[in-house]
């Protein structure tokens, strides 16, 4: 909380016994008190997104929880194709050169367990990196329970009769494609192509620059599913799958799990179908793009932050605004603040359509310094005269701008001028005694009675200023002479 001080020196001459008495005039000074601060600033916001890497894997892994924030849900069965258009990410560029994909690769090869399909079941029990190629009909790839596995599919061709890739309870794998790959089951058995347990996470990486078929089993009572169980993710590549064909009951659907999500790649679903090729019938196209983090600048006063996208587009959905630790809102206007505080702000896309929900956006700002301007005209006063006054008030003509339930007081500087009831003391010139007389200090016209009282105060520029004068000293055989006296004005800000 700032102070800042103005003073008014005054004249104040009495005149006793009917003798005539000269004004000897004392110099006054107009002062004035302004807190400056930057009015109307726009304050640049960098998106900028860092994201976390893995010293030995190709791929960039969030938690569950902050992919959940940053992408929506995408309802069951969508029939059709998915296209991602190529969009520019933050941190980096999408589209890599053939050179420096061919050194990930040969890095994750080197560094990478690897597993031939073709000869054994992968059976994965330890968290690491793995590598799996190969084509097998009989073989499949199981992940035991709490494992993190990062696994490359490259050219694998997995045909087994029933349930080829299953991920255990509180496992989470993460698949890099390269090339074409294939899970399927039997096209003349049952079962599902993937099982996943209800709380493991399937995740298809945004460094996946390759392809895979799911397909469920096919020409048993009810086709198998493409996908099943827990939780899926694809961030990356071309994902198809396709629910297995019926004999006696219903197709069996591309996919049936807890939640999908959905932040980019090329996906393809289908129910319901022969092999691994897209049916004529019950197709449809639509695009799914990752929203682009918002991007916005502030403008700012003592009291309120207002928020200005500035890379808005409408299939971006609604707009989510929040202020330090307070509930989400559609309001891009925070009010109510305190001067100069200091606050984070968030905001974030919902997405709709085919646009998922966008990164949550934080950012710091504080608002302004109040600033006012109050003014005391340079005036000297002669005691007893009412008409003999000065106005103190806050200038229409400058920034008034206080923070949430601030205001401007003016008081009397307890400097030993003034007596306790605020009468000023009046001191004889010229006199080695320093005879000395009161006169109270009057405020549109009534005594303030007390030097701690305010003189004014303001909260506002619209605001009426006051006249101060002083009353006729009280005191009796005053001696015959000039007198003077001085006051000091305090101005504080205060919220409260």
């Amino acid at each position: 909380m700032k102070k800042n001080f103005k003073k008014l020196s005054a004249c104040a001459l009495v005149a006793v016994l009917g003798l005539s008495c000269t004004v000897h005039p004392v110099h006054a000074e107009k002062t004035e008190a302004v807190m400056q601060s930057d009015t109307d600033e726009i304050l640049e916001l960098d998106q900028t997104a860092v994201p976390m890497e893995k010293s030995t894997d190709i791929e960039s892994k969030s938690t569950p929880e902050q992919e959940n924030e940053k992408v929506q849900k995408v309802t069951n069965e969508p029939v059709g194709m998915v296209q991602a258009e190529a969009i520019e990410n933050i941190g980096g560029q999408e589209d890599e050169s053939q050179e420096q994909m061919e050194a990930v690769n040969a890095l994750l090869s080197a560094r990478a367990s690897i597993i031939d399909i073709s000869d054994v079941d992968a059976n994965i029990t330890q968290s690491g990196d793995y590598m799996i190629t190969g084509t097998a009909t009989s073989h499949k790839i199981i992940v035991s329970d709490g494992v993190t596995a990062n696994i490359t599919f490259q050219n694998m061709n997995l045909k087994s009769p029933n349930g080829n890739l299953k991920i255990s309870s509180n496992a989470k794998v993460y698949i890099t494609l390269i090339g074409e790959n294939i899970i399927q089951a039997s096209q003349d058995g049952f079962g599902d192509a993937v099982n996943i347990a209800d709380n493991a996470e399937l995740h298809f990486t945004e460094q996946s620059t390759g392809s895979i078929k799911l397909h469920g089993a096919s020409n048993y009572w009810g086709g198998g599913t493409a996908v099943k169980g827990g939780n899926l993710y694809i961030h990356g590549g071309t994902v198809t799958m396709i629910g297995g064909n019926k004999v006696k009951n219903d197709y069996g659907k591309s996919y049936d799990v807890n939640s999908i999500i959905v932040t980019g790649g090329i996906i393809n679903c289908y129910a319901g179908g022969f092999n691994s090729t897209i049916p004529g019938d019950c197709s449809a196209t639509y695009q799914v793009f990752k929203t682009p983090v918002p991007e916005f600048t502030a403008i700012k006063t003592a009291n309120s932050i207002i928020v200005n996208l500035t890379n808005y587009q409408e299939p971006y959905g609604e707009v989510y605004y929040k202020l330090d630790d307070g509930n989400w809102g559609t309001n891009n206007t925070f009010s109510n603040l305190r001067a100069n505080s200091s606050h984070i702000v968030s905001v974030q896309y919902a997405g709709q359509g085919s646009y998922t929900q966008s990164d949550e956006v934080q950012h710091t700002i504080s608002t302004n310094n109040a600033t006012y301007k109050i003014t005391i005209p340079a005036t000297t006063l002669i005691v007893g005269k009412l008409e003999s006054t000065s106005t103190i008030s806050a200038s229409k003509d400058e920034p008034f701008d206080l923070g949430y339930q601030g205001q401007v007081d003016v008081t009397i500087k307890n400097d030993g001028n003034v007596t306790d009831d605020a009468k000023l003391k009046l001191t004889r010139q010229n006199d080695t005694a320093k005879y000395i007389v009161t006169s109270a200090l009057l405020v549109n016209g009534k005594a303030l009675g007390n030097v701690n009282t305010s003189v004014a105060t303001f909260k506002a520029n619209t605001d009426n200023g006051v006249n101060v004068c002083f009353a006729q000293p009280t005191e009796t055989n005053i001696p015959v002479g000039d007198y003077k006296g001085t006051i000091t004005f305090e101005i504080l800000y205060s919220e409260k």
